[in-house]
């Protein structure tokens, strides 16, 4: 009599999420429908091969669930530095967490926050007096200068 018996070996699998959100005085300047980019790698285990890949998330949004990843693999996110919106300046992203180890079975959702600064700006005005009157103009006097700007959106004038 002859018994066969073969085991099948499977991986347990988990994924994660990203959950986005910005911050600052110049999210007024965000265009609408930003989208932001994470890429995500991980070693191999178990003897199945390690990967990589990449979420795209809105802000206010949360993304797509990943690829499945082995049960135990330490993910490794980054994010692709978003391009500076017109007026506004992108600060360092804020996950809250860079490196996790994925679990079976489970969703792991990571926060992450990037900050936006208004590129507040100033100048300033040099007055020249020439000319044959020049010398009536005391250099005490103080001469008025207006000036208006347009914001690149949002009324904050």
């Amino acid at each position: 009599m002859t018994v066969k018996v073969t085991n099948t070996l499977t991986q347990d699998l988990g994924n994660f999420q990203v959950t986005k959100s910005t911050s600052g005085d110049g999210q007024e300047v965000i265009p609408e429908g930003t989208e932001f980019t994470v890429t995500y790698s991980y070693e191999g285990i178990n003897g199945f091969e390690g990967g990589s890949g990449e979420l795209t998330v809105k802000a206010g949004e949360t993304s797509d669930l990943s690829k499945d990843i082995p049960a135990g693999a330490t993910v490794t996110l980054e994010e692709v530095a978003p391009v500076d919106p017109e007026g506004g300046t992108w600060g360092t992203p804020e996950f809250s967490e860079t490196t996790f180890t994925i679990q079976k079975n489970q969703v792991i959702t990571i926060d992450l926050d990037n900050p936006i600064s208004w590129n507040d700006g100033d100048f300033s005005v040099k007055k020249f007096v020439e000319g044959d009157a020049a010398h009536l103009v005391g250099d005490d006097v103080a001469f008025t200068v207006d000036y208006d700007y347009v914001l690149p959106r949002g009324p904050r004038c």
